[in-house]
């Protein structure tokens, strides 16, 4: 038995051979007429666009620096030692990631991004929320701070560092009465 020869591509269209008359490539894209864009067709309206939503170019292929990164380095004061035990949750653009204490990196794409930093805990549930507006350069690497609060029902401190200690000036209210009531209750029976 013998076969007809064979160009390389094995008999595909587009490999060497013309494809049979009549036939149209379902992946070749409609010719638009002169003048005139292919896409998007007459009388296409972009949903994302209706509803106020900025379309974001692509970003560029790998090895162009498009990405950029944030560097989160999250803090707790050291007398409150058990917040060791919560870790920071982290949300970049309404997307969730588990962080650290300490040094964190994120990778984004660049442009100005939405950072949001909480701590999970018991009362509140919520420790310290803090919120900032991050812009990005292509390849860039953006530095910020956070700080959990002293007090637990203050907010947390977010962004270029140094950040400060949130709720301190309550917290030594705090403990300034409660020295007063010692040394007063103290000092009751030398009164009496």
């Amino acid at each position: 038995m013998t076969y007809p020869p064979q160009q390389p591509g094995y008999g595909q269209p587009g490999y060497g051979q013309q494809p049979p008359i009549g036939h149209t490539d379902p992946y070749q894209q409609p010719q638009a007429a002169q003048g005139q864009p292919a896409y998007p067709p007459q009388g296409y309206t972009d949903p994302y666009q209706q509803q106020g939503y900025q379309q974001q170019p692509p970003p560029a292929q790998a090895g162009g620096g498009s990405q950029g990164w944030i560097n989160l380095d999250a803090k707790f004061f050291p007398l409150a030692w058990i917040l060791y035990f919560f870790k920071p949750k982290v949300f970049i653009n309404g997307q969730q990631y588990q962080a650290q204490w300490n040094q964190n990196q994120f990778p984004v794409p660049p442009g100005n991004h939405h950072v949001h930093v909480e701590v999970p805990y018991f009362l509140p549930p919520k420790l310290g929320p803090a919120d900032i507006q991050v812009p990005v350069a292509p390849g860039q690497q953006v530095s910020i701070e956070y700080r959990a609060p002293v007090w637990q029902f203050s907010p947390g401190a977010l962004g270029p560092a140094p950040q400060p200690w949130n709720g301190t000036p309550i917290l030594i209210a705090i403990y300034a009465v409660l020295a007063v009531l010692i040394i007063c209750s103290c000092a009751l029976p030398f009164i009496g």
